[in-house]
């Protein structure tokens, strides 16, 4: 994934470098954008640290790097606040609840539409969401799962 990641980002002209760890704990790095307003320029800020420039927002340095880029003045206070606390929870559990599994997730009407492999087939719902409405569309849709892989135990 890591190399297809970097492959695409540079057959697309994109600035891309992973971060130094993946996946990591992004929790501080998600109460600061909340505290600072998850505003698209907020988040585009956070993402832009992680997936531009491969900082690790796992970092007090780079958490606090955050905070100064975000305009946040008590870092230790907003990451504190149970306000911010409380909407991440919600906006998680709302996320979960929806069906949103990674990033991107973009949800369209009833649509869900999940990974840059995606992003394609979303825009030919844009173009025309009837496509998705067809008798195999609709029966795809809600295929029952045929067998689960059962849990492993690791030691």
């Amino acid at each position: 994934m890591y190399r297809q990641l970097t492959w695409l980002a540079a057959h697309l002209g994109i600035p891309y470098r992973m971060p130094p760890a993946h996946p990591f704990n992004p929790l501080q790095a998600l109460r600061l954008v909340i505290a600072a307003g998850a505003s698209r320029q907020n988040v585009e800020t956070a993402f832009d640290m992680v997936w531009k420039e491969g900082r690790d927002l796992q970092d007090p340095a780079r958490i606090e790097e955050l905070a100064h880029r975000l305009h946040i003045e008590d870092m230790q206070a907003a990451l504190g606040d149970e306000r911010v606390k409380s909407r991440l929870k919600a906006n998680t559990e709302d996320a979960i609840a929806k069906g949103v599994f990674g990033v991107p997730t973009f949800m369209m009407g009833e649509g869900l539409f999940w990974g840059q492999d995606s992003l394609e087939m979303m825009l030919d719902y844009l173009k025309d969401p009837g496509l998705f409405e067809t008798p195999e569309m609709r029966r795809v849709s809600s295929l029952p799962i045929g067998t689960a892989r059962r849990e492993v135990s690791r030691p």
